[in-house]
Parts: structure tokens; C-alpha cells; sequence
């Protein structure tokens, strides 16, 4: 079909709770015989946010005006005549009558004014409105039966036996969208403050002025409130300061994995004081509970049992403390001294900083491997060796202040509650095997001496 200055365009617009739609369909008259033929059409779906049917009426509104007005600039015949065809009248009446509508009403009428005339807008009943197939959906049978590409039949006659297109009164559901307005008689010589009478000429001058008046005096009273609430930090859990035996209450978390040579991977497991800050590590080849135990039962044999245990909420640990929960604990107690070890699991959602007292030896280590091992792959022996070296010089980091003076006593350590012995010198080992010739030993001396 030849679409000239003659040819009419009408847009068919509709919505349903599931989607809003809008169809163009051109109308020219040709050898004296009405011809209609589909342009454009679009659908979308409706938001997830619930909206109501009128606002989805409105939505499908604007689509159809942008469809429009990208026809015609894509025809450059900006005089056609348009006709758009809507079933709803709240729209309808939203976008013909001037109200205090809300923000989400009157940003779609204004841009449906700025892309269609007012006048052009007409009322079409629902069962005549051919758009409702675009909203509601239909099955390929009832697609082709309707021929729903040809237009709505009576568009194919005369004028004057279209649809009136004229809306008789206002919709009830137009006012839900106006705005709400408060009136409120003010009294200047009673209700404001002399001195901004006298000052202020402006009423909305002077409002804003007595607002931000009112806004400083309420952050003064909120400042004031917090500064009498902080009193200083807060204490630490008794946990952390009542005087215990080392390892008594421990933290343990897991860091890692490193390879071997082999291609296997191991996991370092962290036993932390919480009192005394020293350290204890063992190497795990798995993540599973099974090999959790195994870790803690090598711990318990060289530090001692903990009496309380706090960790996160993996699963190896949580395996481990359901296993330990279902034995007989009062037939235990009865027949041996051994006490049940008290499982303390941080909360979920505070698991970045709830164990910070772990987590920053977990960075530490990572640290010193990073420094001393770089890309180096080791057997389990060699890691095992870096891995006590490394508790070591972690267990050797001062707690206290570390003063210049060389008079004033040496600062406290993790080793010394932990190491009777003071000296740890390897040097002795460290010079024999410093005489191997062996390459893969002068590679370990390097990768324990850094």
C-alpha cells in the first residue's frame, strides 16, 4: 500500500496485569476502497513492581505515542493525520484534563502531550479495541483466525460508524493519582518569631530561614545525645581477658590451599589463643570434617585440650561439633576427667569482622609464605619445616610496647607461655646441610633462610 498525504494513521493501545502493548496500523483509501495494513507493533512486560491497571494503561499510552512519532519521522510526513484509540478512560482522562496528578502520572502525560496532540486521543470499547491480543496473549489458531494484521473491521467503514470516542463523566480512579494538598492558616503575629518578622520581608524567605533554624537545633540535641552515650570503647569479651591456661579458648579458621609438588593441595589450619595471642599450625589435606579431627586431635596432644572453641560456620566445623554432640557426654564425665569443649559459632552476616582476632594471622601468614615461597612448589616435608618456621617467628612478635631503651625489660611474646627453652637457633643444622651439594637442599636453605 502507497501511504501518501491522504493515508491516516491509528494507534491501538491496551494493558493487562502481565503486560501493555500499542499497534499502528495505516489507513488509505485507494480506487475508492478503504485499505488497512499494520505498520508497527510493540509489546513489553509489565514490571515486576505490582502496578495498577490504570497506570499499565498509561504505560501502554506512551508506548503508543513514541510508536507513532517514530513512524512518522521515519516516513518525514510529520502532517499525517493520527488518530490514537485507547480503551481506558482514567488515562484518557489523565491525559486530556489538566490536574495536580503524581510524579509518576505526570511524567507520562507530559511526554504524551509533547509527542501527540490532546485532540487526537479517542475512546474505544474494550471488545472493539484490537490491541487486546497484544496484551493478553492468544494462541496461534486465534491469531490467524482473527486476521489481526488486517485491523479492526470497522475501520475498514465509514466514520461515521466508528467508535463515539468521547468520555461522559470522570472516572472514579483519577483522583488516586492527584495529589494530596493540605491547607494550614498561619497566624505571623503569633505563630513566627518577631525578629524574623521584622527582617524578613519574604514569607518563603522566611520559612526557609526558620527551617534551617530548626534543623540546627535538632542536629545540636542529636550530636549532644551520641556524645553522652560514647563512653570509650567497649570492653572485651571475658573470653579474651580472664587469666586461663594457653589454648585454653581458642579460635580456629582454616587458610589456604597450597600445592604440592605431586599436584595435591593442603589447607593450613590456624589455632589461635585468644588470651595469650600465640599460634599453633597444622596442615590438612581436605576441607572435611574427618580431617578437621584429625588436625585437632594432633593439636590437643601437643598444646592440650581447649575448654572453649570459636570458629565460623563451615561446614568441616560444624560437621566436626554435630559428630561430638550425639556421643554420651554424661556416660564421658562419669567414667573419665575428659570435659565437653564449648562450641562458640560467630553470627553469618558477621563473619568479615566478628573473628578480626584470627583473620589478622590469617593475613599474616599468607604474608610471610608469599615473601618466602613466591611460585615455589614443595613436598610435604619442606612445607611442614616453612610451616614451623613461620608459627615461629608469628609466636616471636612482641605484644607490648618495644621501647628503645635498652635498659627497660624486653617486651612479652606468644613464646615465651609457650617455650621454656628461650633459645631456638638452628644454626648448627643450617651449616651442615649448607655443605650439601645437592641442589634441591641449597634451594630449601634459600626458601627457609628468606
Amino acid at each position: 500500500m502507497k501511504i501518501d498525504i491522504f493515508t491516516e494513521l491509528h494507534v491501538f493501545v491496551d494493558a493487562s496485569k502481565g503486560s501493555y502493548a500499542g499497534c499502528v496500523f495505516a489507513r488509505s483509501i485507494v480506487d475508492s476502497r478503504v485499505s488497512v495494513i499494520l505498520v508497527r507493533a510493540k509489546s513489553r512486560v509489565a514490571p515486576l513492581k505490582l502496578l495498577s491497571i490504570p497506570r499499565l494503561e498509561l504505560m501502554a499510552c506512551c508506548v503508543g505515542a513514541r510508536l507513532v512519532n517514530s513512524i512518522l519521522k521515519a516516513l518525514n510526513m510529520p502532517d499525517l493525520k493520527v488518530t490514537l484509540w485507547s480503551d481506558s478512560t482514567t488515562a484518557l482522562w489523565w491525559i486530556k484534563e489538566y490536574g495536580n496528578w503524581s510524579v509518576f502520572v505526570a511524567n507520562r502525560v507530559k511526554e504524551i502531550r509533547q509527542l501527540t496532540q490532546i485532540q487526537s486521543w479517542k475512546y474505544v470499547p474494550g471488545n472493539m479495541n484490537i490491541a487486546d491480543l497484544l496484551s493478553r496473549g492468544c494462541s496461534p489458531r486465534q491469531m490467524l483466525n482473527s486476521r489481526w494484521w488486517e485491523g479492526p473491521s470497522w475501520l475498514k467503514q465509514n466514520s461515521e460508524y466508528w467508535p463515539d470516542g468521547e468520555i461522559s463523566c470522570e472516572p472514579q480512579e483519577v483522583n488516586v493519582e492527584r495529589k494530596k494538598t493540605k491547607n494550614a492558616n498561619v497566624d505571623l503575629a503569633i505563630d513566627a518569631p518577631s525578629l524574623l518578622i521584622c527582617n524578613v520581608s519574604d514569607y518563603d524567605k522566611m520559612i526557609r530561614v526558620f527551617a534551617w533554624i530548626l534543623r540546627f537545633v535538632n542536629c545540636r540535641k542529636d550530636y549532644n545525645k551520641l556524645k553522652s552515650l560514647s563512653s570509650g570503647p567497649s570492653p572485651l569479651p571475658p573470653d579474651r581477658v580472664n587469666d586461663c591456661a594457653i589454648f585454653e579458648v581458642v579460635g580456629i579458621d582454616l587458610a589456604g590451599p597450597l600445592f604440592f609438588k605431586t599436584g595435591e593441595k593442603v589447607w593450613i589450619t590456624l589455632f589461635t589463643c585468644t588470651v595469650y595471642r600465640a599460634l599453633h599450625l597444622e596442615l590438612v589435606n581436605a576441607l572435611s570434617s574427618d580431617a578437621f579431627l584429625l588436625a585437632l586431635r594432633r593439636f590437643i596432644a601437643r598444646r592440650g585440650r581447649p575448654r572453649i572453641i570459636y570458629c565460623d560456620n563451615g561446614t568441616n566445623f560444624r560437621g566436626a561439633f554435630n559428630d561430638l554432640a550425639k556421643l554420651d557426654w554424661h556416660k564421658i564425665s562419669r567414667e573419665t576427667s575428659t570435659q565437653k569443649i564449648v562450641w562458640k559459632f560467630i553470627p553469618p552476616t558477621a563473619a568479615s569482622w566478628w573473628g578480626g582476632w584470627w583473620e589478622r594471622l590469617v593475613r599474616i601468614i599468607k604474608e610471610l609464605l608469599k615473601r618466602s615461597l613466591g611460585k615455589s612448589i614443595l613436598s610435604y616435608e619442606e612445607l611442614s619445616t616453612v610451616i614451623c618456621d613461620c608459627e615461629f617467628l608469628i609466636n616471636s612478635r612482641p605484644l607490648t610496647y618495644i621501647s628503645e631503651n635498652p635498659q627497660e625489660l624486653i617486651p612479652l611474646t606468644p613464646a615465651m607461655f609457650l617455650i621454656e627453652n628461650r633459645c631456638s637457633d638452628t644454626t648448627d643444622i643450617d651449616e651442615l646441610n649448607s655443605t650439601d651439594l645437592r641442589k634441591r637442599m641449597k634451594y630449601r636453605i634459600k626458601l627457609l633462610s628468606d
